[in-house]
């Protein structure tokens, strides 16, 4: 690209870009860098749990471990503030839970309360905390010692938290194929070992990773959900139903086993209009970021290009793409 062999290209590390155009043709203009709006459905990027482990059954230790992560000093320190917090698991969309449950979400809910998170028929949607980024996480990580205090998880001899009932440590093993995620894990250890939890990050390769993911050794793992999905249907059923929850090799990763969470995806799975399907996959989102079954991670809310001055581009483009076959030679 730097010689000129290659007309255009997208860039997808903010590493890269805030770093690596820096030869003489960016410098002195011949080289065309743009920032365009994306509106492409961003879906859920983030740690998944294995919610087959004991020691993830509550949904308060979820949480507590999900506050050990300072996004917003991690998009100043490592991502060069590129990033936006996924918040929602159709998260771009019209299927975005936002506020209270509507009276549609209510009716599907209400059936389904003795089972469902608290809170969730009463408060806006669950969403990432934030902080200040300067690095001090205090204030989350003294609601997380208050989450893990209440699930009864406490501090020992040995500095470690205990299960008063099996007398185990809490522990939380990162498990990943991709070297690059130890920077971000890195500082959500320290947080961790602040706590009193014992955080390790084993990297393997491709093949065992997959092999742990089908047969579910692991604790924690990367995952990628409903990225430019536009409209849920049924691959919610596969990823989030009971019965496939303990199937090995099944897209239920994280062995949800939830009837309220059956239900909504049956509903979204059988609408037959937006007015059936909006409400069911709104519920749905609600439910699942009650649940914590995620910690959330980022999202580029632009394209990053840069082309050499030998195209034109139309002034407006459209909101999910770059419509390169639109632009023209000059």
């Amino acid at each position: 690209f730097k010689a000129g062999q290659v007309d255009l290209r997208e860039e997808y590390l903010a590493r890269n870009w805030a770093n690596a155009y820096d030869f003489p043709a960016a410098k002195t203009g011949g080289l065309v860098r743009k920032e365009v709006a994306s509106g492409r459905p961003k879906g859920m990027q983030g740690f998944m749990f294995n919610l087959r482990k004991e020691k993830f059954a509550d949904a308060r230790v979820r949480q507590a471990i999900g506050l050990a992560m300072d996004f917003e000093w991690m998009n100043r320190a490592l991502f060069f503030n590129s990033y936006a917090r996924n918040r929602s698991f159709f998260q771009g969309t019209e299927f975005e839970a936002k506020g209270t449950p509507s009276k549609q979400e209510q009716a599907l809910l209400m059936p389904y309360k003795e089972v469902l998170p608290t809170g969730v028929l009463e408060q806006d949607a669950a969403s990432p905390l934030t902080t200040d980024g300067s690095g001090n996480n205090r204030a989350l990580l003294i609601k997380a010692q208050g989450l893990l205090n209440e699930a009864g998880w406490k501090l020992g001899p040995d500095g470690l938290r205990h299960h008063p009932t099996t007398g185990e440590a809490l522990t939380v093993e990162f498990l990943i194929n991709q070297g690059s995620l130890e920077r971000v894990i890195a500082p959500m250890r320290k947080s961790l070992m602040k706590l009193g939890v014992e955080a390790k990050i084993r990297v393997v390769d491709d093949a065992q990773y997959q092999k742990r993911v089908d047969s579910r050794q692991f604790d924690v793992i990367s995952s990628v959900l409903n990225t430019s999905l536009f409209f849920p249907g049924a691959e919610q059923e596969a990823m989030w139903q009971s019965a496939q929850a303990d199937m090995e090799g099944s897209n239920n990763v994280a062995g949800m086993k939830n009837p309220a969470v059956d239900a909504l995806v049956k509903q979204i799975k059988e609408a037959q209009t937006i007015d059936e399907l909006r409400p069911a996959a709104q519920a749905l989102d609600r439910v699942l970021r009650a649940e914590y079954v995620m910690i959330p991670h980022w999202h580029s809310p632009i394209f990053r290009i840069a082309y050499w001055p030998r195209f034109d581009m139309p002034p407006k483009t459209p909101p999910y793409g770059l419509a390169t076959g639109a632009w023209w030679a000059r």
